[in-house]
């Protein structure tokens, strides 16, 4: 089956926070506004796949750009952060907070983003990330300036750079393909049902957007080391939407022949009702451990 990917998309998809340029908190929600249906695409893809990927706070601001409004009662309760016993599950859920924090912050959520950047850090500490959070100084900054947009984004600039930092220093890269994919979930969900059925053209385009990522994650995944039955239903969870996806009668009819704007890509109300479904039994599977 033709694959669909966004060529246009590969600039922000390479721009994770890891590449240091420190203007996250500024428009960088890229131009991705055509698609192209292509067969070799991701035959093609490179194999180190961590960069191929955007991060919490980039897909974040790109559906706040495109106009998602803000549900209260849609994030992870962070109370349920104890609950999450074993490795994967922990660092699944890291990513599952790091979206929502990101949601949170960017919707002015400020005492709650503060909770959920607790959340986070008690999760760094069981899966062996507790030096993001060395810096103190840099957390009272963040409760500090809570309510001061731009502090608060740029406290998460500074810790995704410490992320990778740390995972570098513990030659454990990998695992950020397992954060990653706790928070693409969690992206999805969260642009998926702020909206209910009636999916925003400008939100319904960011989401399919996001589709032009899941081949890499997958595939970033299934090279993951000894990885276990959780991230192995993961990845059969993200076969079936990419499966769903492109069996889609909005997509199979492109033109494949063309580039297509984006916005021409609108899928029906039931292929948007099953592609949300999907989602949400994916992430119940996660934030349930």
């Amino acid at each position: 089956m033709n694959k669909i990917t966004l060529f246009s998309l590969m600039a922000l998809t390479m721009a994770s926070f890891s590449c240091q340029t420190g203007n996250d908190h500024q428009d960088q929600e890229g131009s991705a506004d055509s698609l192209t249906v292509n067969e070799t695409a991701e035959a093609e893809a490179p194999s180190t796949f961590e960069v191929m990927l955007p991060s919490p706070l980039q897909i974040a601001r790109i559906f706040q750009k495109a106009g998602l409004p803000f549900k209260k009662g849609l994030v992870n309760d962070p109370s349920k952060v104890s609950s999450y016993a074993s490795t994967d599950v922990q660092t699944l859920n890291f990513g599952v907070y790091s979206a929502d924090l990101s949601y949170l912050v960017l919707n002015k959520q400020s005492q709650d983003a503060f909770n959920q950047l607790k959340a986070v850090k008690e999760l760094a500490s069981s899966i062996g990330l507790s030096p993001i959070f060395n810096d103190a100084q840099m957390i009272a900054s963040f409760e500090k300036n809570i309510g001061v947009e731009d502090s608060m984004i740029t406290t998460l600039v500074n810790l995704q750079e410490k992320l990778h930092e740390v995972l570098e220093d513990g030659e454990q890269e990998h695992l950020n393909t397992v954060i990653f994919a706790g928070a693409w979930i969690e992206g999805m969900y969260l642009g998926s049902q702020s909206t209910g059925q009636d999916i925003m053209p400008g939100i319904n385009s960011r989401i399919l957007e996001q589709m032009a990522i899941l081949g890499n994650l997958i595939k970033g995944l299934e090279n993951q080391p000894n990885h276990s039955e959780m991230v192995a239903a993961i990845i059969t969870g993200l076969k079936d939407i990419q499966t769903m996806y492109n069996g889609f009668a909005s997509v199979k009819a492109l033109d494949q022949s063309q580039d297509v704007e984006l916005d021409q890509l609108q899928l029906t109300n039931e292929e948007k009702t099953a592609l949300t479904e999907k989602i949400a039994q994916i992430r119940s599977s996660i934030i349930q451990g």
